[in-house]
């Protein structure tokens, strides 16, 4: 069904319960209430399959946590869709501790947390690409909930319940930005 007219119906019905109904050649009724709306769909046969993701957990950090990186490294992303690596969040683990950086060029943003002794491990570097970022921000609520990212062939996960991201991974190459930060500073 086409997302925006659904999501436009469903706003304007009752708090009632929603019934849709299959028909011949990919319609669909929608009833609730005395409300009733027909609807044309179209086979799910052309939809692509959801991309393959790994559940196995290569980070885990609270909303709070990845809600803080993200809103404080967020700005300094380039709006330039030509230079695709500065137009994403670089996530990076080393050494026990979690870093995100975003860079335009002119501003960089880096910001370091720990994680613990169960985010030791092999050094890990991804970037999450703009529309990712922004969906994310969009499901973090509760920041007591917990987020794992994964990784799997060309996608990345970002995993909060039954609720899962998938995005496409980026193969660009981010500038050094370790080169930029005095190493003095604290």
């Amino acid at each position: 069904l086409n997302a925006k007219k659904l999501f436009d119906i469903l706003r304007e019905l009752p708090r009632e319960e929603v019934h849709l109904m299959k028909e011949d050649n990919d319609w669909v009724t929608l009833k609730c209430g005395k409300s009733k709306f027909r609807l044309p769909g179209m086979p799910s046969q052309d939809f692509p399959p959801f991309p393959e993701f790994s559940e196995d957990s290569l980070l885990e950090f609270s909303s709070k946590l990845l809600k803080e990186m993200i809103r404080k490294t967020i700005f300094a992303q380039s709006p330039d869709e030509t230079r695709q690596a500065l137009t994403c969040l670089l996530l990076e683990r080393e050494d026990g501790k979690i870093n995100m950086v975003g860079t335009d060029g002119h501003r960089l943003a880096v910001i370091r947390r720990d994680l613990g002794d169960a985010s030791k491990g092999d050094k890990l570097s991804y970037l999450i690409p703009k529309k990712a970022v922004a969906e994310l921000m969009k499901l973090i609520e509760d920041e007591e909930a917990t987020f794992s990212f994964s990784a799997k062939n060309n996608h990345m996960a970002f995993m909060q319940g039954d609720q899962v991201i998938v995005s496409r991974k980026i193969d660009g190459k981010f500038p050094n930005y370790q080169q930029v930060v005095p190493s003095d500073n604290k």
